[in-house]
């Protein structure tokens, strides 16, 4: 774990960020049309530019539109997360662009108030922070985690501390329990050497191993074939000084690839891990208050007890769906080609093309409503908010292009 040291230099930020994106943050009601067609793997057209949109919508318990609100700094903005805080607010990370800076697009944390005004944005890039997944602690910090960077700010967005987790390569989900402690779930890293099996199986001869590593002991030189690097999930404990209380790999287990989320059961009962095995099958793999492995059930939805609670997947649900304070579920998206809701749509969005749709603790739908007047063709997350309702984070490409 390694702390990185703050500069006067590197914690100036730019005077006119702020002056900027409170002009460009704006509620915005715009239709759109078909336009160029995506591939899962990028544009079928040549001359495409991503020119994305954020767009961050608040709906009532019961599903109806309260506010709606888009950033645009005219170029291709992205996000990432989205918390409510402790004033009914909600906090955004970001990636905005900015081509009067170098890199073009960089990382931002967005607050707004809990009617969707602005109140402030800071650009984090200066402190060797990204936009990432978040969460919010009891004192109102505000903690990010993106690769293995671990930022904390405090509820003004200034920052507190920045550490490097070695015992993570990539964090992608995060969640804090109720001592204060940071659970991460991600991607760890083991470069090891490659065997002699290995290397023949790899279409090289046994002659080649023999001269490279015939004469050489295994000690003196084990990595004289080559290397192989292996991926593989892990769930990290963090505790609230941010030192690396333990670090649990799923390897063992079939899990290479990265978590989803991950969350604290109730009742001292340990932490609930979803992931994608290697049949790309959803789990969710259960650890002790440890991390120690307990056992994995091939079900996406459990309970904060740690049942299942759905046996399959719920018609007119996307993959963003969330458990509500009540038992039931949320899930946004549009609809598509299935009985299910799209994520993401490989055109341009639509006025009111999207969608919420409520089920109920047994799993039967409540009620499923559009949104109206919101463009958007990607859902990222949806949360539920201190008044019962929802917010639903958003982009929408608008699919430029340089022709």
């Amino acid at each position: 774990m390694t702390a990185r040291p703050i500069s006067a230099e590197r914690y100036r930020k730019p005077a006119s960020a702020a002056v900027a994106l409170a002009l460009l943050l704006a509620m915005v009601v715009a239709a759109g049309c078909i336009g160029c067609m995506l591939s899962p793997t990028g544009c079928i057209e040549p001359g495409y530019v991503a020119d994305r949109d954020i767009t961050i919508v608040k709906v009532t318990p019961d599903g109806s539109l309260s506010w709606y609100k888009v950033i645009d700094t005219g170029g291709d903005d992205s996000a990432d997360d989205i918390i409510a805080t402790n004033d009914s607010g909600f906090v955004l990370s970001a990636r905005l662009s900015d081509p009067n800076r170098q890199f073009g697009r960089y990382p931002y944390l967005i607050k707004l108030s809990k009617d969707g005004n602005f109140v402030w944005n800071r650009s984090i890039y200066e402190f060797n922070c990204e936009s990432a997944a978040l969460v919010k602690n009891q004192n109102g910090e505000i903690i990010t985690v993106s690769g293995n960077l671990l930022c904390r700010f405090d509820p003004n967005g200034e920052l507190i501390s920045n550490i490097t987790l070695n015992a993570v390569n990539s964090g992608d989900a995060i969640t804090i329990t109720n001592s204060g402690e940071i659970i991460i779930a991600g991607i760890a890293e083991e470069i090891r050497p490659i065997t002699k099996e290995e290397f023949i199986a790899g279409g090289r001869s046994e002659g080649f191993w023999e001269q490279l590593c015939g004469n050489i002991s295994p000690s003196a030189n084990p990595y004289c074939g080559g290397t192989r690097v292996e991926i593989y999930a892990v769930a990290t404990k963090v505790d609230s000084n941010d030192h690396v209380v333990w670090s649990r790999s799923l390897k063992q287990y079939g899990f290479t690839q990265s978590p989803v989320s991950i969350i604290e059961l109730k009742d001292n009962q340990g932490y609930l891990v979803k992931v994608i095995n290697q049949s790309l099958q959803w789990n969710s793999v259960r650890l002790d208050i440890n991390g120690n492995f307990i056992n994995l059930t091939p079900e996406l939805y459990v309970d904060r007890e740690g049942n299942k609670v759905l046996q399959h997947p719920i018609n007119n649900t996307s993959p963003v769906i969330t458990q509500t304070e009540g038992g039931g579920f949320i899930s946004a998206g549009f609809p598509g080609s299935t009985q299910f809701l799209e994520a993401f749509l490989y055109h341009r969005g639509t006025a009111g093309n999207l969608r919420i749709v409520k089920i109920s603790p047994e799993g039967y739908q409540e009620w499923y409503k559009p949104v109206p007047g919101v463009t958007a063709n990607r859902v990222k997350k949806i949360i539920q908010t201190s008044d019962g309702g929802y917010a639903i984070l958003c982009e929408n490409d608008k699919f430029s292009s340089t022709k």
